[in-house]
């Protein structure tokens, strides 16, 4: 069982199968904590193990479901951990930044001038047949004291992490994206883990020959099937997107969406806003 409270830190501990109560009457292994310069905001954890990477993924939830609640994600290579994120933080670790440790997969965001969402998080995860989906409230931007059950696609690169798709499920398969599908305008937001309050999209147009329209060092090429490489100047460092399918649930039609990191563990997402 893994539990953990917005106070006191995450835990792990095993229970009696013919009980149901706790092996040993303590606390458990702790797994994952923050500093109480932020008062140790950390809950909603949720453990996957998938079996072909062979690693165990924690994922929790940082910060105040109103405003800035956000979700980080770190794997082990036991149950017990320790869970490590992309740049080896231990997320028991207290020295570091409070925002140092987890990938943020997940946080509050606004696209174009659309209605954003606030607060994503206190998430579980579903593995149907070879997919996996993160299951996860959140808050509308005009009714901050309501929130509503999403469930987003989870992709996985080719390193191993998970990342989460910018749209809510509709239905759509991953597939190969030929590069003409690619090209024209999109959203683009970096998921900064230094900031977790509602992040508003930059507009970029990617061009037909690989460029970035008014980004003389920008490019963008395909790799294979639904991978590509991104380069904007904007945010610095190049970065393995997956582009995948979606339903615009905004604006009321197909589209195509990305979600990618960078080699520093910072995710950016994306969404093409021409039909």
């Amino acid at each position: 069982m893994v539990y953990g409270s917005f106070f006191g830190g995450i835990y792990l501990s095993k229970i009696d199968p013919t009980t149901g109560k706790l092996v040993e009457p303590d606390e458990g292994e702790l797994i994952a904590r923050r500093p109480h310069s932020v008062e140790a905001a950390v809950e909603g954890p949720y453990i996957v193990f998938h079996p072909e990477l062979k690693k165990y993924y924690l994922f929790v939830s940082y910060d105040s479901l109103f405003r800035d609640y956000n979700i980080r994600v770190a794997r082990a290579d036991r149950i017990e951990g320790p869970y490590l994120d992309f740049n080896g933080n231990v997320m028991t670790n207290l020295e570091n930044h409070p925002n140092e440790s987890g990938i943020k997969v997940l946080g509050g965001y606004k696209f174009g001038q659309t209605e954003g969402w606030i607060g994503p998080g206190h998430n579980s995860v579903l593995k149907d047949g070879e997919q996996y989906f993160i299951c996860h409230h959140a808050r509308g931007e005009r009714t901050e004291k309501h929130h509503a059950l999403h469930i987003r696609k989870i992709v996985w690169t080719e390193d191993g992490w998970p990342l989460v798709s910018p749209e809510r499920y509709a239905g759509e398969q991953e597939r190969a994206i030929d590069q003409e599908a690619v090209a024209g305008k999109w959203e683009v937001i970096l998921l900064d883990k230094h900031e977790n309050n509602q992040v508003s999209s930059s507009s970029f147009e990617l061009l037909a020959n690989g460029k970035i329209a008014n980004d003389e060092k920008g490019y963008w090429r395909h790799l294979n099937n639904n991978l590509y490489e991104f380069f904007i100047s904007h945010y610095k460092l190049k970065r393995d997107v997956i582009i995948l399918p979606a339903w615009d649930w905004s604006n009321w039609n197909p589209t195509l969406v990305f979600t990618g990191k960078d080699e520093s563990g910072q995710v950016m997402i994306g969404k093409r806003i021409d039909k």
